[in-house]
Order: structure tokens, then C-alpha cells, then sequence
């Protein structure tokens, strides 16, 4: 299964137009943080532009979900998508309203990655 954000991708890919805007603002989300780290932004700043910028787009990006909810074609990656931000919205919004908290669990991916690549030749 893709992931949230490869949802949205894969409806673009699928000339879904709704999906467009919910990347974009996933992408302007990331872009942010990865702005803030660059910058070596202190956690308590970088929490505040979070607060400013970050969390009213994912609030956005609920907003569209709630229209598009019974718009959208089931079945589809966009249909999943929004399902996906319903249902775990209150994690993704605490990725935004905890300070320090990590957008993505990339990390965590790729230290596990070599103990699975391990157990499968056992």
C-alpha cells in the first residue's frame, strides 16, 4: 500500500485535479522543516513556525478532506487519501504541535532496515 503522501501522488499521476493542492501543501509542509533544520532553527522557533505556518495548512488540508469526502470516486488513491487523513488525523497533527517531533519516520525506517535484511537470512 502507498504511503499518505504517495496517495496523493499516485491520484496526481491519475489526473485527479483535487489532488494537487493536498501535495502541494504536504510538499510546502516538509519544505518548511527541512528549511528549519538547514538553518539550524532552535526547537522552540522551529515549534513556532510550525504553529504559524504548519498546522493552519494541515487544518487546510482537513478542510478539503471534509469536502471532498463524498466528492470523491471510491475506490481511488485520492478516496483513500482523504480516508487515511480522517482516520489518523490526530497523529498527524501531534507530528505538528509537539515540539521536536519528527514529519517523517524516515529514521526509524532505515535503523531497522538492516536488522530485517538480517532475520531474512537466517
Amino acid at each position: 500500500m502507498p504511503t499518505f503522501v504517495g496517495l496523493f501522488f499516485n491520484s496526481v499521476k491519475g489526473r485527479e485535479k483535487k489532488a494537487e493542492r493536498y501535495l502541494k501543501s504536504i510538499d510546502r509542509v516538509f519544505r518548511l522543516n527541512r528549511l528549519a533544520k538547514h538553518f539550524r532553527l532552535h526547537m522552540v522557533k522551529r515549534q513556532k513556525l510550525r504553529e504559524r505556518h504548519s498546522l493552519p495548512m494541515f487544518h487546510r488540508l482537513v478542510g478539503w478532506a471534509k469536502e471532498d469526502a463524498s466528492a470523491a470516486t471510491p475506490k481511488t488513491d485520492l478516496s483513500d487519501g482523504v480516508h487515511y487523513l480522517f482516520a489518523h488525523k490526530v497523529v498527524l497533527e501531534r507530528c505538528l504541535t509537539v515540539p521536536g517531533a519528527e514529519l517523517s519516520n524516515n529514521g526509524a525506517e532505515n535503523a531497522v532496515r538492516p536488522l530485517k535484511a538480517t532475520a531474512s537470512f537466517s
